[in-house]
């Protein structure tokens, strides 16, 4: 069956031999690559404690600008509000064929 046309293998297209070795490569590949990021995370964790960069007996306090984080929080959504009825305006006239044929020019 190896001298077969693919058009012409009888079989489906995932049960071919070159096939099965790919989706069994992706698999094992999909199992050792959070393994390995679980390691690799594992084994920096030490070295970069907080306590060790800061130069600290201790780990210190970890304070977060929360009126910084607010302000951003309060321009995004001012901006998705200024935005969003702008950009409404400026498209609503196109037909949906223009907006799909963009692509292809």
């Amino acid at each position: 069956m190896a001298d077969l046309d693919p058009a012409e293998d009888p079989r489906p297209a995932a049960t071919r031999p070159p096939d099965r070795r790919r989706r069994a490569a992706a698999a094992g590949d999909s199992r050792r690559g959070p393994a390995l990021g679980a390691l690799v995370a594992g084994g920096t964790i030490g070295p970069l404690a907080l306590r060790l960069l800061t130069g600290q007996a201790t780990d210190p306090v970890v304070v977060l600008p929360w009126t910084g984080l607010g302000l951003v929080a309060v321009a995004f959504l001012a901006a998705v509000a200024v935005v969003t009825p702008v950009d409404w305006a400026l498209c609503r006239h196109r037909t949906m064929g223009e907006v799909l044929r963009v692509g292809d020019a």
